[in-house]
């Protein structure tokens, strides 16, 4: 990774040089002496590449890429370049602002890109079973278990927990062979720990002779890190878990999103509305439109639109399959006798889901929120599962792209729960992003 980011940063300046003077690089005044712009472009790499070491970009985190990495580049970016605009100023260089242009956004790209590409290798290393972070898990059995199965869900974390209970979980020089024989790379801590105990503080030294890591586990499921801080008052490092909000500045942009992203979605799609409606008609008796009651945000009901799908009375045959179902989630399964041809077709593909963009522009539904409930599965919510009613329902959502129908109930409430909880118009960016890829597939599309 130092190698790559050394050679990013200084194809990136010498590109800038390039673009800007040709192969004939002109002098620049460095207020204490003069230089050619071909010294210039070696020396801000070298303190581009210095400062990205200082800021510990290259730091082979346990937890892997992410915001924390893409901030660090940023922020290690942005003091050589701030510096250089300050020390410009003070000794009035003659610096082509063109040169620096080109350079600061070009040099962040090309290390993210890096990055983005060691994320893909990584992913299919941790599909195909490779590249795992071997993770030593250490506590009671209970929080033990619990934080294995949180890590290694859906194995999208790329680490691998090993188990660790018992008197071994107690003895720090235990731990250390442990962690040698399974070439470990860092030690959770599961459960309720006692930061200034003194089996932390002798396991934190201990470590300090291997590569392995410590980390603690909070026991805060479901809570993205945007909404963790470390405070530390007097001298005890406190989380501070910020709470969620459904109302203010950050849900009106939301609201902004979803008519401009509906308003934009029935014009471009405006053709496949009107054929869908031809064929919904043409082939079955019956109107194109499918109304239906579903329970929105706080619990108040609302009429969801679709195109038709299902011959006309099918209402009557799935009341008696709903009640016929086990657990609390109900889905129409493929083959069903009560479904059109076409209807089979436009579901495949969510086709006919699209006249719920009208929901959207009434402010019923939201693009992305959790998937809009019929009243006799409310009636059987859990006191956690009616949290999902805080939010507006979405024409697509986090469970949908992470499995849709394919998803058990209680995977479908997670996600939701997940979804509720840490919401921001960012995460709606992504999921939308992630819905076209899934109704192009026809991934989980029931």
């Amino acid at each position: 990774m130092s190698v790559l980011d050394t050679v990013v940063v200084f194809f990136t300046v010498f590109v800038a040089q390039l673009l800007r003077f040709g192969t004939d690089p002109n002098a620049v005044n460095l207020g204490l002496f003069d230089s050619s712009y071909t010294y210039f472009s070696c020396a801000l790499a070298t303190v581009w590449s210095l400062s990205l070491l200082l800021f510990r970009v290259r730091y082979t985190r346990v937890l892997g890429f992410g915001n924390y990495e893409i901030a660090r580049i940023l922020q290690a970016t942005l003091v050589v370049f701030g510096g250089l605009s300050i020390y410009s100023l003070i000794f009035q260089l003659e610096i082509s602002r063109l040169y620096l242009v080109v350079a600061f956004p070009l040099g962040v790209l090309g290390l993210l890109a890096v990055r983005w590409v060691i994320q893909i290798i990584m992913r299919a290393g941790v599909r195909n079973g490779r590249s795992l972070t071997r993770v030593l898990v250490v506590g009671d059995e209970h929080h033990v278990d619990q934080t294995v199965t949180a890590i290694e869900r859906k194995g999208r974390s790329g680490m691998r927990g090993i188990p660790i209970t018992g008197a071994d979980s107690a003895d720090p020089e235990e731990l250390l062979h442990l962690i040698r024989f399974h070439s470990a790379d860092a030690v959770v801590l599961a459960g309720e720990v006692d930061t200034g105990s003194p089996f932390v503080r002798e396991l934190t030294w201990r470590l300090e002779s291997s590569r392995a890591e410590l980390l603690l586990s909070t026991q805060l499921y479901g809570v993205r890190s945007t909404r963790l801080r470390l405070e530390p008052v007097g001298g005890l490092p406190l989380v501070h878990v910020e709470a969620p909000r459904y109302r203010g500045l950050k849900y009106g942009v939301k609201r902004a999103m979803d008519l401009v992203g509906a308003v934009f979605f029935l014009i471009i799609l405006s053709p496949i509305y009107l054929a869908t409606a031809i064929a919904v008609k043409a082939t079955s008796a019956g109107g194109v439109i499918y109304r239906q009651e579903r329970i929105g945000q706080n619990g108040v009901p609302f009429n969801i639109y679709k195109f038709r799908s299902m011959y006309v009375d099918a209402d009557k045959y799935l009341e008696a399959l709903i009640q016929q179902r086990e657990g609390v989630l109900f889905k129409v399964g493929k083959g069903d006798p009560s479904i059109t041809p076409v209807g089979a077709f436009i579901r495949r593909f969510s086709i006919d889901e699209l006249p719920q963009m009208f929901n959207v522009l009434k402010g019923n539904m939201s693009l992305v929120g959790p998937r809009p409930a019929i009243a006799n599965e409310v009636e059987r919510y859990s006191v956690d599962a009616r949290r999902r009613l805080l939010v507006k329902p979405g024409l697509t959502g986090l469970w949908q792209v992470s499995g849709r129908s394919d998803l058990s109930w209680e995977e479908a409430v997670y996600l939701d729960l997940f979804y509720v909880e840490n919401w921001s118009n960012f995460v709606d960016c992504t999921i939308l992003f992630r819905t076209v890829k899934a109704v192009l597939t026809s991934d989980g599309a029931r």
